[in-house]
């Protein structure tokens, strides 16, 4: 028994560091503009457009990139600027504040992101009361805290409204926001806007980052479509698996009901308060299956039935558990080695 509780207090003592105390994220953070767009995909879809800026005085840093070359720069020039991965989202929320749908942020500096809503929805376009606010994520590796930074959404659309009509709407704002980004970093002209008008393939990655594929939705777009423009592979913190669940999650009142709860009973924000309450359920639920029947399985079952279910609400993630479930192996491994005989 004592050799379980062991076992189970340290894998207790791995798992958050997500109930660790958070910490502010980086100042200088703005939404410029959203531009909301309808049937560009699809008949049907919604897509929205966001122009924002994390500020490089503030952002580049090895704190904030998996690689932060070009950040000692002056002023700071980061060579992958994309490679914040898994802390920052666009939540697209109605006039309630429930969050609706939700895309995560990856790059620095000003950029672009782009929070898509396929076909069959039923969000109303041209609502005034519907808003793009950009923040944090309790799940995410830093544990950043912020003041949600929220805006409103201009909403564009072709006088006949068909899909090639819309696209051209679009490709028209992507186009000006990309140029404005090229004036407002003070790059040479030509950088990301070529001179016949396209995004050329370090522009590309601005929007290839916010919305993968886009060349194959909008015609003459950039310089080199279908090119893979990225120097390396950027990885986020969450995987697909992840990613969908914590999306479709976002789109119920689950995230806004754990996050009351929690600043009201523990005093910590959202998912942080939610995973303390399973770990500590959890291990509880270990002890009694052990008392009960004696069997250290049972108890392991016991404890790990909570997050494996909570997984579908993104309390812990998928990834965390996978990690967690080979530990687990592993230490049972070890104890079976131990207890046989010979």
């Amino acid at each position: 028994m004592k050799k379980l509780l062991l076992i189970l207090l340290l894998t207790i003592l791995f798992i958050p560091g997500s109930i660790s105390a958070n910490t502010p994220a980086p100042t200088g953070v703005s939404i410029l503009e959203i531009n909301g767009f309808q049937n560009i995909v699809n008949t049907g879809d919604r897509f929205y457009l966001v122009y924002y800026d994390l500020d490089l005085s503030t952002w580049c840093n090895t704190n904030v990139l998996a690689n932060d070359d070009g950040c000692s720069d002056s002023p700071p020039f980061p060579k992958y600027p994309e490679t914040q991965a898994g802390n920052l989202v666009l939540n697209f929320k109605d006039g309630s504040g429930n969050i609706k749908a939700s895309s995560f942020i990856r790059r620095i500096g000003d950029s672009l992101g782009v929070v898509y809503i396929g076909a069959g929805n039923t969000i109303p376009f041209n609502d005034p009361n519907y808003q793009i606010c950009l923040e944090t994520i309790s799940t995410g590796s830093k544990g950043w805290t912020m003041t949600p930074v929220c805006s409103s959404i201009i909403y564009r659309q072709a006088s006949d409204n068909t899909l090639s009509a819309n696209r051209n709407e679009l490709r028209n704002y992507i186009l000006a926001n990309v140029y404005s980004i090229e004036q407002n970093a003070n790059l040479q002209t030509g950088t990301l806007i070529s001179n016949s008008g396209v995004i050329t393939a370090e522009g590309q990655k601005i929007t290839e980052v916010a919305f993968p594929g886009l060349f194959q939705i909008i015609d003459n777009l950039y310089s080199l479509s279908g090119v893979d423009v990225f120097d390396e592979f950027t990885p986020g913190s969450l995987s697909p698996l992840d990613n969908t669940i914590q999306s479709q999650t976002n789109q119920t009142s689950i995230p806004n009901d754990v996050n009351r709860a929690s600043l009201e009973f523990l005093g910590i924000g959202g998912q942080a308060g939610m995973l303390a309450i399973i770990i500590i359920v959890g291990g509880l639920l270990s002890v009694t299956s052990y008392l009960v029947t004696g069997n250290s399985f049972v108890a392991w079952v016991g404890f790990m039935m909570l997050p494996m279910l909570s997984m579908w609400i993104s309390v812990p993630t998928f990834s965390y558990i996978a990690v967690v479930l080979i530990i687990l192996g592993i230490a049972t491994g070890l104890w079976l080695v131990v207890r046989s005989p010979g």
